[in-house]
């Protein structure tokens, strides 16, 4: 792994305008890519997303203002006079000031960088939307799936208090065992509820999100591909990022406005023509007008863009640490919680039916007691539970992969340019 001075960084030929840009590469297969109906399901989202709609009118703003910047600054002046006396006097005169200190020139390169940052915007917010889509469906599906354990483990419950009020009518079983068992009815009764309030509050943030209240969302892969981090050059990984290229593109812009500032310290002369008559005679003449800058030689001007170039190299910088440190804690999170979920596949996926048709046989010959089946069937129903939980926080720590990696929009198969 590198990780270089930010200045080396930044002295790297990196072209902003490329947007469209390479995945970071991950042992993966068909298996673990996004299904088509996720990738389209994706794509409608953000399409008819207002943040994505408002990101892409942002984009047409910039490009609009980066054509006005390339205009000429100033235009000719037309000048009529006639005058009336014992002499008739007739002129028309042509005057046009002169950009002598490149003004044009220094707005067109600021409104070049602030549209480069303008576009990488755009990115980042259709990545950090369809981050939020993926982990949003991770947090649906696995509040979906844990809701249905609980639907499983109440009507086990209440059949199992059922049946113990029947033994116990019959002799077969003490108080304290009914009412153990109907605490277990009511408590799963409980749990039920908050984990119908979870799914509840998933959907809401796919709402959210999509602006759809349907019930059919799609599925993510129950496997995910490997990462192999050491493998990863993280400059050009960071350097790739939406956020990474809007700071830097901010930052040059910042730059150019010092030029912006000191071209608007240099004195723009005015040359202007005249032509007429007086009387009989013909006039002409030439005339050249320059401000003095006596009163204010907005020098000010200057010192303020240069210290607000100052500020967003800092914030560059910053964001660059954070974007670094994000990068590796996502890598680590996710390959730990990988890895815990490959294991479960493998040693501790076995059929919840069959254990729990077992426990019950086991406790109607006498072999468990109450309090052991119980406790057995809750730490099967709760082992089940959990590696429904394990799984959602795979899918949530890819999703934060994808987010420091930049490649959400590549894993979705959805295109990264902006539109045109």
């Amino acid at each position: 792994m590198n990780n270089k001075p930010l200045l080396v960084v930044f002295a790297a030929s990196v072209q902003l305008s490329l947007l469209v840009y390479p995945s970071v590469q991950v042992a993966a297969d068909e298996s673990t890519a996004a299904s088509p109906a996720l990738t389209q399901f994706a794509r409608n989202a953000l399409q008819d997303n207002p943040r994505v709609q408002a990101a892409s009118a942002a984009v047409d703003a910039s490009r609009a203002r980066q054509t006005a910047a390339g205009k000429a600054l100033y235009n000719p002046e037309l000048e009529l006079d006639a005058e009336k006396t014992d002499i008739r006097t007739e002129t028309i005169g042509l005057s046009q000031t002169i950009d002598w200190g490149d003004q044009r020139g220094a707005r067109t390169e600021v409104a070049q960088y602030e549209n480069k940052a303008v576009l990488a915007s755009f990115q980042f917010v259709r990545q950090e939307l369809a981050n939020q889509l993926i982990a949003g469906l991770g947090e649906y599906h696995t509040s979906k799936q844990i809701n249905a354990l609980a639907q499983r483990k109440s009507k086990l419950m209440n059949d199992f208090a059922q049946l113990a009020t029947d033994r116990f009518k019959a002799g077969d079983l003490s108080q304290v065992e009914l009412d153990l068992a109907q605490l277990a009815a009511n408590e799963a009764l409980l749990q039920l509820a908050e984990t119908a309030n979870a799914v509840a509050q998933s959907l809401q943030s796919l709402y959210a999100i999509t602006g759809s209240a349907s019930n059919d969302w799609p599925d993510l892969p129950e496997q995910l591909p490997a990462l192999d981090f050491t493998s990863i050059d993280t400059d050009a990984t960071l350097r790739r990022l939406p956020e990474f290229l809007q700071a830097q593109a901010s930052m040059s812009a910042s730059r150019a406005r010092v030029k912006v500032a000191n071209s608007e310290a240099t004195a723009n002369p005015t040359i202007g023509l005249r032509a007429g008559r007086e009387g009989s005679s013909s006039l002409a003449g030439l005339s050249l007008s320059m401000p003095l800058f006596v009163r204010n030689n907005f020098q000010a001007e200057v010192t303020a863009a240069s210290a607000d170039a100052i500020e967003t190299e800092r914030q560059a910088e910053h964001a660059w640490r954070v974007s670094y440190a994000r990068l590796v804690s996502s890598a680590k999170t996710y390959s730990v919680t990988r890895q815990a979920w490959q294991q479960w596949l493998a040693t501790g996926k076995t059929p919840l039916q069959r254990r729990i048709t077992l426990l019950k046989r086991l406790w109607k010959t006498g072999e468990l007691s109450t309090t052991d089946y119980l406790v057995q069937l809750r730490q099967t129903l709760d082992t089940q539970a959990a590696a429904v939980s394990l799984q959602g926080q795979l899918w949530q720590s890819w999703s934060g992969w994808l987010a420091a990696s930049g490649n959400t929009t590549n894993w979705l198969g959805l295109e990264t340019s902006p539109a045109k």
